[in-house]
């Protein structure tokens, strides 16, 4: 296998590392799907985060702000989308194939161009 190819291979594989680490190593706060006044657990990801929305109200930021305005275009964008595919799955169409499909294509021709 040429030395291109390992680089390759390293990078793409190191987001999908970092991601089941970040899912499951850490034990603290406990994993939950029940809502918690002190900490984001599963039900900010699924629902929605009520704690951002407090601290947005009692804190908007120019960050803030414009998180708020990129995931809102992002969630509306994703719901509206084009293929009649539920949040779900378009969500898992853009985000695990899609984006990654797309940034190997891009890391691809940059290691490929390298001399």
């Amino acid at each position: 296998m040429s030395k291109r190819i390992k680089i390759f291979l390293a990078i793409l594989l190191l987001p999908l590392v970092f991601m089941a680490f970040i899912n499951e190593v850490p034990t603290v706060p406990v994993k939950s799907k029940n809502y918690s006044k002190h900490n984001c657990t599963r039900y900010c990801h699924d629902l929605t985060c009520l704690h951002y929305k407090a601290s947005f109200k009692t804190d908007p930021t120019i960050y803030k702000k414009n998180n708020k305005a990129i995931f809102d275009w992002y969630v509306t964008s994703l719901h509206a989308n084009k293929l009649g595919l539920n949040y779900r799955n378009i969500n898992l169409l853009v985000f695990v194939v899609g984006y990654p499909f797309l940034a190997s294509l891009l890391l691809w021709n940059l290691i490929r161009n390298i001399k």
